[in-house]
């Protein structure tokens, strides 16, 4: 969401971004790619408090040299390392909350500090998790900006799919997540053991593992689809940098979570790419998905899974009609144009005047 938002800094000169991270990560590098300034602060970690006093003094140089006009946080964790350098920068501040525990975990109670000027949801069900969290603050709904991706040309589409071994009758059902079991992984290969063996299908599993559980977890499923009788349809990726490419091949997305997504971006992509996306009816795909561009099922319930995709595998016409609606159902919600600069104007409420550039770090 950050390096879309970064991507979008051309969209509206009036809102000038720049980042700081304690990581180097995919995510530092990929804003680096985007020109984005990028402020690199030392490691941290909770266990050592010179590691957290030494971050905080580097994030008040940042902001003695640079004094920027708002400070955005994306975390709980960023307001409990960072909150007193913030207090001490004098600087309104807005916490942007992407997602909690339900129940609130201690972290998500520990960094309410300091107190924000305006608090920005990524979802209605995000708000609604944490309403008893910075109690009286102004709060905005903003769904993540996220980009249109590249079109895929049928020539490129042919060659992935015959790569990954899809023959050209096969529904390719997508799914392109961390391999965490919330994700809905074994529901996922429940719900396809249950259709027809004559129903011609193969299931493309995108997400490598980065832990030992996650690893565990792939071995799980792997051996999951052996004993459902479906290893040979099933394909198990790894970890993927191509997933718009993956979503251009495929004829369908399916992530039936077992837990709610705070919001779901994936979701959002997938409908970019025209395809009709499959998930549980909770979270932030209830705000997402409608009859006309996907299929909401019950939670954990493998048979109503195994018949949406079963409906979908089986009509290719009705699977056209879904896919067509979906990048504009994904524009409407993510528009980088349109959530950039309902963003400025959250912002904005909060700054004396109108200046015609704002810097928000």
């Amino acid at each position: 969401m950050l390096v879309n938002l970064a991507r979008g800094h051309s969209i509206d000169r009036q809102l000038r971004h720049t980042f700081a991270s304690c990581f180097d990560s995919r995510f530092s590098r990929e804003l680096l790619q985007t020109g984005a300034p990028l402020h690199r602060l030392p490691a941290v970690r909770l266990s050592r408090p010179w590691e957290i006093l030494r971050a905080r003094t580097a994030l008040r140089r940042v902001l003695t040299a640079s004094p920027p006009v708002i400070v955005v946080t994306h975390s709980a964790w960023t307001r409990l390392v960072f909150g007193r350098s913030l207090l001490h920068a004098g600087t309104p501040t807005v916490a942007w909350i992407h997602g909690a525990g339900s129940p609130l975990s201690r972290m998500d109670r520990w960094g309410q500090r300091p107190t924000p000027s305006l608090v920005i949801l990524n979802s209605h069900h995000t708000g609604d998790l944490v309403q008893n969290l910075f109690s009286g603050t102004p709060r905005a709904v903003v769904y993540c900006p996220v980009s249109r991706p590249p079109t895929v040309s049928p020539q490129a589409r042919q060659t992935l799919r015959e790569s990954l071994g899809a023959d050209p009758c096969q529904t390719v059902i997508l799914m392109a997540a961390r391999l965490e079991p919330w994700k809905g992984h074994e529901l996922l290969l429940q719900g396809l053991s249950r259709i027809a063996a004559s129903t011609p299908w193969t299931c493309w599993i995108a997400g490598g593992p980065q832990t030992a559980e996650q690893r565990l977890h792939r071995d799980t499923l792997i051996q999951g689809a052996k004993r459902l009788g479906i290893a040979g349809r099933i394909v198990f990726l790894g970890e993927r940098n191509d997933v718009p490419q993956l979503m251009g091949a495929a004829d369908l997305y399916c992530q039936p979570n077992l837990g709610p997504e705070p919001f779901g971006v994936v979701f959002i992509e997938a409908l970019y790419a025209g395809l009709p996306v499959v998930t549980t009816g909770q979270g932030g795909a209830l705000e997402i998905i409608r009859d006309d561009c996907g299929r909401l099922v019950p939670l954990a319930d493998a048979n109503a899974l195994s018949q949406a995709l079963g409906s979908l595998i089986a009509d290719p016409g009705l699977r056209a009609r879904l896919g067509a609606r979906g990048p504009a159902r994904a524009a409407e919600l993510c528009d980088p144009a349109e959530r950039i600069r309902q963003l400025d104007e959250c912002l904005s409420q909060l700054l004396p005047g109108s200046p015609t550039e704002r810097s928000a770090l």
